[in-house]
């Protein structure tokens, strides 16, 4: 099959997204459907907290945490691959101001690396440090940020955004929230770090269904008729893009050797929201898959007996919503060249 790894790895990449984005398309309150499992008083509240988290939402304390681990990596020296970090600090994203404390550690490559790096952004200059790569010195950017760069920060420019989406791209995203057993939510009562009553809504994507579906199936012709057009304008040795028979073609065919991936293959996202005050308090995403032995020696053209396995998850936590946030300047930082 001429279906190379990159290739099927970007299309995973992209199927994932597309998994998750219909959820977004029910929050921004542009879908005429709800996800199944979820009541139209539960899409209603998470319309309202969309709406409500980007109008209104300038400030907050954060917490993040993110794992990944990957086992039978076909590269020599990276077999087992094992990722985790964590970050806290807090954002002030109407006066540009960010101040953040990160740590992580890589293990199973052939030079493991960990770091603790504090970020700061205040009178529009950013400061770093590292002990690994500035040896725990603060530099300075020589430059302050555009203001045009400033406003990609603010929460109205995800709802402008989705808000812009063209007719075409809204009706692709309302047949995938429509597709059985593609996407479904439960909402269950929870309590925020301050406290407060909460609603967690946890959506599970099932792409063996996204990829079986007609709509889906759509999606992904586009997907390779479209890369295949860009190659093609950009380099004259490509090959001329097929029709959509051909692109359904691959489709079928991929289908048969990936459907084991797909079973394989879990998401989850969940959402917390105060009821009350119609705001986002955190979210959290976690994937997992795995790929037999075979498949992989299909992929990267090796002999390798080992599945591949992959999980990974983050999570993050908003607390002290709305209040003041101080970040200093650090008077003896280097001004990088």
């Amino acid at each position: 099959m001429r279906f190379h790894f990159l290739r099927a790895s970007v299309l995973a990449l992209v199927i994932i997204v597309l998994g998750i984005a219909p959820t977004f398309h029910v929050v921004h309150g542009q879908s005429t459907s709800c996800i199944s499992g979820l009541s139209t008083d539960d899409c209603q509240l998470l319309t309202d907290a969309f709406n409500a988290t980007t109008s209104t939402l300038n400030s907050a304390q954060f917490s993040f945490q993110a794992t990944g681990k990957a086992a039978g990596v076909p590269t020599p020296g990276m077999e087992n691959v094992d990722l985790s970090a964590k970050a806290d600090g807090a954002v002030d994203l109407a006066n540009f101001l960010l101040q953040a404390n990160l740590d992580y550690d890589l293990k199973g490559i052939a030079k493991p690396q960990s770091d603790k790096l504090e970020l700061r952004i205040v009178d529009d200059y950013g400061y770093y440090k590292s002990d690994l790569m500035t040896q725990g010195k603060w530099i300075k950017s020589s430059s302050k940020v555009p203001a045009e760069q400033k406003s990609m920060f603010k929460l109205s420019t995800l709802s402008t955004m989705l808000a812009s989406l063209k007719p075409e791209d809204s009706a692709m995203l309302n047949e995938l929230i429509s597709i059985p057993g593609f996407i479904k939510g439960t909402v269950e009562d929870s309590t925020t770090v301050a406290g407060n009553p909460s609603r967690l809504f946890t959506f599970d994507v099932d792409l063996a269904s996204f990829f079986k579906a007609p709509a889906g199936q759509k999606v992904i012709v586009t997907y390779l008729k479209t890369t295949a057009s860009i190659a093609s304008q950009l380099s004259s040795t490509a090959p001329t893009p097929g029709t959509d028979a051909d692109y359904q073609q691959q489709v079928n065919a991929l289908l048969v050797v990936v459907a084991p991936v797909l079973n394989n293959t879990k998401i989850q996202l969940v959402i917390e929201i105060d009821p009350a005050s119609k705001l986002f308090q955190g979210a959290a995403i976690a994937a997992s898959t795995k790929v037999d032995a075979a498949l992989v020696s299909t992929f990267t053209k090796t002999n390798t007996t080992t599945d591949f396995t992959a999980e990974g998850s983050a999570n993050l936590v908003l607390s002290n919503l709305n209040e003041a946030v101080t970040v200093d300047p650090v008077p003896d930082a280097t001004t990088q060249k």
